[in-house]
């Protein structure tokens, strides 16, 4: 199946017939200048009142429950963190991470209710600023019934 054209409109302010025929082969609309702010919405929502929405059912793997009140941790036994979202097999954390070195791909996420630490495999990271990341983690597998008990004593 062939992929369907964008719908596209060709604004110029020079009246150019080869232009506009490029255009038009292209299935473009071709408009000059000046135009009016309403025949250009006009326009937009004729080009749009043929295109077919594509419909995503891809979402997140697993709900996100956001905290009312993030949950402190240890991390790597050195690092003082937060969890600020939860899921069945994710964790959303904020990091103070004095070290001028990105996170590495893997954590340990100490909890004060937990008798065990739980391993995490990041998935995403952004510096907010010089000490504090931002990430998302993947619990891992072996550590999934430990995780859930946990998610009851935080959601």
């Amino acid at each position: 199946m062939a992929p369907m054209p964008l719908p596209a409109i060709v604004i110029t302010g020079f009246a150019d017939p080869c232009i506009e025929a490029e255009a038009r082969a292209l299935s473009a609309d071709f408009m000059l200048k000046p135009i009016s702010p309403i025949a250009l919405l006009d326009r937009i929502a004729e080009k749009l009142a043929h295109v077919t929405r594509p419909t995503f059912t891809v979402g997140r793997r697993w709900v996100r429950r956001r905290l009312v009140r993030p949950v402190p941790l240890r991390v790597n036994d050195a690092h003082d963190a937060r969890i600020l979202e939860v899921s069945d097999r994710g964790v959303g954390l904020e990091i103070h991470w004095e070290e001028d070195l990105p996170l590495p791909q893997s954590l340990d996420l100490e909890l004060e209710a937990a008798r065990e630490g739980v391993p995490v495999s990041v998935a995403w990271s952004l510096r907010q600023n010089g000490t504090v990341w931002r990430c998302g983690g993947v619990i891992a597998d072996t550590a999934i019934p430990h995780w859930r008990g946990l998610l009851e004593t935080f959601c």
